[in-house]
């Protein structure tokens, strides 16, 4: 932490300065009583031109931090910016000068510790791929080549680190004598099991509970309490910005999706971003669910279908933190977040910034998917996303029984139809060519088309890729979509592809992992099957689950005579 010495030290305190001091055997006084400077507070330096470099380590900013549009320019600004990450396609990997390849989890050992002070020894279950290195070794090496330059000396310098293990020791003598001793932790202790701090030497096991004895991590024992009063949030709603934007997670989705983005399970819970409103705030605007909106703040504004949920109360809507410009045309949420702190931990207020939603008006819609090497697809489709005024990039996967295929899906809106070559270059992308198994019809005047791949499995014919077009957005299409992905042979989907009509199917999909249509559940809903039954019956909710929250609905409504 920016504002804290190791070991639960505190930088402002001068007997605390000169403990590390010894133990990391530098010279008196050489470290500053001032604290560091936090992340919301250093963009804003990068941005002045008072701090000229950054070290980002394993972190997205201009994804993941407020006001994106302040992020970028901070980091426009900045002489030397590092970027250290195992992945090389995070939003702000454009900005490094000097991109440095670190391993991830599992290509790395050490420790880590959990909310309940327990210590977990890890170990590398894989080599790191190329030249990426863990993280540790990076800093290290950069330091020892730091120390060769500044301050050349004998001998083996600050840095002789050649594990992690020797890490750990110095991480340990630092806590001796601490709130959380380690003194009696090593490497050999961890690999016979997880241990609880503090653990100091002589002990044979670590604390599970704390303070038991009445004495507190304080100058003189006692407990402390910190009453924080009530403030009111940063920024207050206006009639320009009328509505509260809470935004949070999802439950299969990290961070900004770096990792789990690239598992095409991991979308079936919530497969595509969205703004959540009010059913009543949508009436009272004209919005309907499914429709593109605009939301917008002091400071941004981005593109977003619309979904209606009764469990958000009315003036407020949600959106999910983790659709990032990899997976959008935009930056994510925090286009519109506030960079308002918490002047106690510094913390942005990324929960909540006042926000108008209007409905968004664009002249061309696509749709997009294709079956494959998914993963592929969806990098040579991110550079198109950021052409056009609304895409979203996902992925999604087959249920095991009907192969078990991953598809990419693109859907987009612009202005204006783009220009052939822009088409050329998704087609290009989704590795959907001209052949024997592509059917197209395309009316370049009208920006309309529609392009189909098959394929043929147990003699049956299945949809394998989607393209298509149209000056606004069709229901027919989207029950296309649903029906494609759902992986299941489809007789008479030609005439549904290059017939089709404004109304969607007269039997869409629910369930589409397992392949449950809407009248099948209405049947078994009037049969008397609650949730639990449809499950047992059907099969629909047993998978991956997102359908459960509209199974649940359906069996709350009025049963058909």
């Amino acid at each position: 932490m920016a504002t804290m010495l190791a070991a639960h030290r505190e930088i402002g305190n001068a007997e605390h300065r000169a403990e590390v001091e010894r133990l990391w055997d530098v010279p008196a006084g050489r470290i500053s009583p001032n604290p560091g400077t936090p992340a919301v507070a250093l963009f804003e330096r990068l941005r002045a031109g008072s701090l000229k470099a950054v070290w980002i380590v394993c972190t997205n900013p201009v994804h993941s931090m407020p006001d994106v549009a302040g992020i970028r320019a901070a980091l426009e600004q900045a002489e030397l910016v590092i970027m250290q990450d195992a992945f090389s396609g995070t939003d702000t990997v454009p900005y490094a000068d000097v991109l440095l390849p670190a391993a991830s989890w599992g290509e790395k050992d050490g420790t880590v510790t959990n909310s309940e002070r327990r210590i977990t020894r890890v170990r590398k279950a894989v080599e790191a791929p190329g030249q990426a290195r863990a993280d540790w070794w990076i800093a290290n090496e950069v330091a020892r080549r730091l120390e060769a330059r500044l301050a050349p000396a004998t001998g083996a310098g600050l840095f002789a680190f050649d594990s992690t293990a020797q890490i750990f020791d110095e991480h340990r003598a630092l806590t001796v004598g601490r709130d959380l001793d380690m003194g009696g932790v090593d490497y050999a202790v961890l690999d016979q099991s997880p241990q609880q701090w503090p653990f100091p030497a002589g002990a044979t096991q670590g604390q599970a509970r704390r303070y038991t004895d009445g004495v507190f991590a304080t100058a003189d024992g006692r407990a402390r309490f910190h009453a924080t009063p009530y403030r009111k949030v940063a920024e207050a709603t206006s009639a320009r910005f009328p509505m509260r934007l809470l935004t949070g997670r999802l439950r299969d989705q990290w961070h900004g999706m770096s990792r789990t983005g690239r598992v095409a399970a991991a979308y079936a819970h919530s497969p595509e971003p969205s703004l959540r409103m009010h059913p009543d705030d949508a009436t009272r605007r004209g919005l309907v669910a499914g429709e593109l909106v605009q939301v917008a703040s002091k400071r941004g504004a981005l593109v977003l279908p619309l979904e209606l949920s009764d469990e958000l109360r009315s003036g407020t809507v949600f959106a999910a933190m983790h659709w990032s410009g990899q997976t959008l045309s935009s930056g994510g949420i925090n286009e519109v977040s506030t960079p308002a702190v918490d002047t106690r931990s510094y913390q942005p207020e990324l929960k909540h910034a006042a926000v108008r939603v209007e409905k968004a008006v664009f002249g061309w819609h696509l749709l997009a998917a294709r079956r494959g090497d998914a993963l592929a697809m969806q990098q040579a489709l991110q550079p198109l996303l950021r052409e056009c005024g609304y895409a979203s990039l996902r992925l999604h996967a087959e249920p095991l029984d009907d192969g078990g295929g991953q598809w990419a899906v693109l859907q987009a809106a612009c202005e204006r139809a783009p220009d052939a070559a822009w088409i050329d270059r998704l087609i290009a992308a989704l590795q959907l060519p001209a052949g024997p198994d592509v059917l197209e019809y395309r009316d370049l005047r009208r920006g309309l088309m529609r392009r189909v791949g098959w394929r043929t499995q147990d003699d049956q014919s299945h949809i394998d890729g989607l393209l298509l077009t149209a000056a606004q957005p069709s229901d027919a299409d989207r029950s296309l979509l649903t029906l494609a992905l759902a992986g299941k042979p489809w007789p008479g989907a030609r005439l549904a592809v290059f017939a089709p009509t404004r109304a969607a199917p007269s039997d869409p999909i629910v369930c589409t992992c397992m392949h449950v249509t809407a009248r099948a559940i209405h049947t078994a809903i009037n049969d008397g099957a609650d949730v639990a039954q449809l499950k047992q019956r059907l099969g629909c909710g047993t998978i991956c689950g997102s359908c459960i929250p509209q199974l649940t609905r359906l069996c709350r409504q009025p049963r058909l005579a």
